[in-house]
């Protein structure tokens, strides 16, 4: 199908904060570190948002397809899981266990010395795929306002208000949730369309100021401060601001903001390519940090931050495009 820009878009600015509020180089008081840092909470969900908003443009459901993508999306998490494995064994102190290898590259199990923090997204997005045939039904049965919003209700029941989910499964089950809701905003994408005309356009960049509210001011709660202290919001994908800022941030993108030249180079360089970046960025990060760790600490700063951000997009992004004109390599970042 057709690649929408828009949606580029949307990724483009996602991977910016994904990489961003990693090993953020920022000093304790930034009050504007924290800003972005709490804007963050919003890159992954709008990654499912968009993702949910593909898959279920097709009315009829391919099981071949279904099975292919099903067993790709294990196949790279399982290979990215050696990658790291690999890279923190050469630059750290890892103890090769072949039964502690075994369950850590074929099951849902990390591994001592190896850091896959990031990876949780594949586990996340094997989720969403392997309930792909009964959210793709849901999606098209005939009464299918009632089933969209009866799947929506249920899952956010499940996620905002229980409290006996651990915080893995919780964070699952929460991008799952946006999934759905991807899909249910592709269903009313025409209306959306005609919806958010004129004065209308700026409802939700409304909606998206009103969730970062709501996490700075649950944040603040937590810590007793706006400044970034070098903490994260606890639970941060659980909370209600998040769920608006994510959902009011992709409509604006998507449905608020004309395409131009700027735009359409960084959708072009960083949107087309944020599996490879985001999945390179990481151990990218982690051998920056050891390599100037500590004599950048006293320069610690929002503007050294976004320099560490925009080195490592640059980095990570070269790597991605070159990547994708390796064969065999490219399954590995596209």
């Amino acid at each position: 199908m057709e690649r929408i820009v828009s949606l580029d878009r949307v990724r483009a600015v996602c991977i910016v904060l994904v990489v961003f509020c990693h090993y953020p180089m920022l000093n304790s008081g930034s009050i504007l570190g924290n800003l972005v840092m709490t804007l963050a909470w919003a890159a992954v969900p709008c990654f499912f948002l968009v993702s949910g908003y593909l898959l279920l443009r097709n009315k009829t459901f391919d099981w071949k397809k279904y099975a292919k993508r099903l067993l790709r999306v294990y196949g790279l998490l399982v290979i990215w899981k050696a990658l790291y494995f690999l890279y923190f064994a050469i630059v750290g102190n890892v103890t090769v266990s072949a039964a502690d290898l075994f369950k850590y590259l074929f099951l849902p199990k990390g591994y001592d010395g190896v850091n896959t923090n990031t990876l949780w997204f594949l586990y996340a997005y094997l989720l969403a795929v392997l309930l792909l045939p009964v959210i793709h039904w849901a999606f098209h049965h005939s009464n299918r306002t009632r089933v969209q919003l009866g799947c929506i209700a249920g899952l956010i029941a499940v996620v905002f208000l229980g409290n006996n989910v651990s915080f893995r499964y919780a964070t699952y089950l929460c991008m799952l949730v946006y999934f759905v809701l991807g899909a249910l905003l592709y269903s009313a994408h025409e209306t959306l369309q005609r919806m958010f005309t004129g004065a209308k356009k700026a409802l939700p960049p409304i909606l998206a100021l009103i969730g970062l509210g709501l996490l700075l001011y649950a944040r603040y709660n937590q810590v007793g401060s706006l400044r970034w202290e070098d903490t994260y919001l606890t639970d941060g994908y659980r909370q209600w601001g998040t769920l608006l800022l994510s959902l009011g941030l992709f409509l604006t993108i998507t449905y608020c903001i004309p395409e131009t030249n700027i735009s359409s180079f960084f959708s072009k360089v960083l949107g087309q390519n944020t599996l490879g970046i985001y999945l390179l960025h990481l151990p990218v990060l982690d051998a920056l940090i050891r390599l100037t760790t500590p004599a950048l600490l006293p320069f610690y700063s929002f503007a050294l931050a976004i320099l560490e951000c925009a080195f490592v997009l640059a980095i990570c992004a070269s790597l991605t495009i070159l990547a994708k004109k390796i064969p065999g390599i490219r399954y590995l970042v596209s």
